[in-house]
């Protein structure tokens, strides 16, 4: 009975540890088994019946005959692997050429999932857009694939190939993969951040849109971005308020005041930059809120409706005023233009006797 009993206990562990995949885990089956099948005289069952030994020596030839060339795959796998989990000192290069050679013995997942991350690795602090760099993300991103066709449920494979796709603007791919990421991870935002990397690719792929001037698709794409922005705020309460939260913020804000206002809709404009302007640290989405409202001031003056134009005149100063900082681009010498042409208005308007509108919730 206690072979049986820690026979069972190694079938059970198998299931962990995959002891039987090596050679000596093999081997130690097959001793397990013989062990089982020998007969104990002490406990007075020596005359035990025959059917159940023929059974036994048939179960344990089918076992080695099963698990033999397992185990000796998976110890050819152990050794030429090694180098690349344990090895010192050994280089990028080495590491993929010997996750290669263990995936041409026995492919499993988390080979090419190493191998993917060794690539994406040899890439790092170089242009994406060298072909070394193209070769290196394109082998991760094909490593990634075959890892996830293997294994489905890993969730890093997911958002690790999301955020690679993301990267190379393979969006469609990307967001079905954070999709797929967002299911598995469940309730579990707060280790796996999927909801975070997606709201991320959406502002990624945004200012891609708006580098080339599609401001009508870089609105929904925002917007997007603003609806996984508040799922993760309820999933995780406060993250938009770290460092990591706050850079994600101020990019979707202010490239929605930019869209908006180049579509026509200054108004909505001003309420994504006061959202901005909002976020500890970034006083410079004011400048951007000046030079909204300051064109609604000019429009006012050339529709000659004096009493706004003054009013969005002095509301785009004090804005100005707030600006500590200046947005990427903006010289002092280009805002002391700015800030100039203003006071000109505005003392042109006083010195007319014209009154600043006054709005009615003021």
């Amino acid at each position: 009975m206690g072979a049986a009993a820690a026979l069972i206990g190694m079938l059970v562990q198998s299931n962990f540890s995959f002891v039987f995949h090596l050679l000596p885990g093999t081997l130690l089956l097959g001793v397990c088994l013989a062990r089982a099948s020998s007969p104990n005289p002490d406990s007075g069952e020596w005359r035990f019946d025959i059917t159940r030994k023929v059974l036994l020596g048939m179960i344990s030839a089918l076992s080695l005959a099963f698990t033999l060339p397992l185990g000796w795959k998976g110890t050819q796998v152990l050794l030429t692997v090694w180098p690349a989990f344990f090895g010192k000192n050994v280089s990028n290069i080495e590491s993929i050429s010997a996750l290669s050679r263990g995936i041409d013995i026995w492919p499993q997942a988390t080979f090419y999932r190493e191998r993917a991350i060794l690539s994406h690795r040899s890439t790092l602090g170089r242009a994406i857009t060298s072909p070394t760099n193209e070769r290196g993300i394109t082998s991760a991103i094909e490593d990634y694939y075959a890892a996830a066709k293997l294994h489905p449920f890993d969730l890093n494979i997911a958002i690790n190939l999301g955020n690679l796709l993301s990267l190379v603007g393979r969006d469609a791919e990307a967001e079905t993969q954070f999709q797929h990421a967002i299911v598995l991870q469940g309730g579990m935002e707060a280790a796996y951040k999927a909801n975070l990397f997606l709201s991320e690719h959406y502002a990624r792929k945004a200012k891609r849109e708006l580098d080339l001037a599609n401001y009508e698709t870089a609105l929904p794409t925002l917007l997007l971005g603003v609806t996984q922005l508040e799922l993760l705020e309820q999933e995780m309460p406060g993250i938009t308020k770290e460092p990591r939260g706050i850079v994600l913020r101020q990019s979707l804000f202010s490239n929605l005041a930019i869209t908006y206002e180049h579509l026509g809709d200054p108004e909505t404009a001003l309420i994504f930059t006061d959202k901005a302007a909002a976020i500890p640290g970034n006083s410079s989405a004011h400048y951007q809120a000046s030079l909204i409202i300051g064109n609604l001031a000019k429009t006012a003056w050339s529709e000659r409706r004096p009493s706004e134009a003054l009013a969005r005149f002095l509301e785009a100063r004090k804005r100005m005023d707030l600006a500590i900082e200046l947005p990427s681009g903006i010289t002092s010498e280009i805002r002391a233009e700015y800030v100039a042409f203003l006071d000109r208005s505005i003392q042109y308007l006083v010195e007319a006797k014209v009154e600043p509108l006054i709005k009615a919730d003021d």
